[in-house]
């Protein structure tokens, strides 16, 4: 048998994979969708022209809320656009990952960099986060769970990068 032929049972396995990743694409499309029709109704309520009868109530961080209208100075709205654009990267760096999962590249150097990514997006939207709650003179939220969530995925993407360079030396050994 050739090392490169696909078993069927590694065949049914890859094809699971592949129906799990059309549904996460899916989902994540659908709140893509989701932010951009409610960012829109957010910058046109602010424009004046309001779609929603009762205004719109606009949350950038946990402590941090905004309703119609809006008075929102000029930093909390170019952090919370940042934060939208990190959203945005991070669908797209999740897209590349499973694109690469979907052919079967699980253990490459790309697909860790793509994880190490992920988790750099995750630990600057929680410090972004706690720039905004700091803005709401209210105190700052105290919770890491976002950023031990970031050095996790970090972890992960480390422990995968381990394991893929082992497999290599392993098969340049004779």
């Amino acid at each position: 048998m050739n090392a490169k032929e696909i078993t069927p049972k590694a065949n049914a396995r890859m094809n699971r994979i592949k129906k799990v990743i059309k549904l996460v694409r899916f989902l994540v499309s659908s709140a893509v969708i989701l932010l951009v029709v409610f960012g829109l109704a957010f910058f046109a309520d602010l424009a004046g022209f309001s779609i929603f009868q009762t205004g719109v109530k606009v949350s950038f961080s946990p402590l941090l809320t905004y309703t119609a209208p809006f008075s929102i100075p000029a930093i909390v709205l170019i952090l919370a656009l940042l934060r939208g654009g990190l959203f945005l990267v991070g669908v797209l760096v999740l897209f590349w990952l499973l694109d690469l999962f979907e052919a079967g590249d699980f253990f490459t150097a790309q697909s860790v960099r793509h994880i190490k990514l992920l988790s750099a997006l995750v630990i600057v939207d929680w410090i972004f986060t706690k720039i905004l709650d700091a803005m709401a003179r209210t105190g700052i939220d105290l919770t890491f769970s976002q950023l031990v969530l970031g050095l996790l995925i970090f972890l992960i993407a480390w422990i995968m990068d381990e394991g893929r360079k082992i497999q290599e030396e392993q098969e340049l050994t004779v």
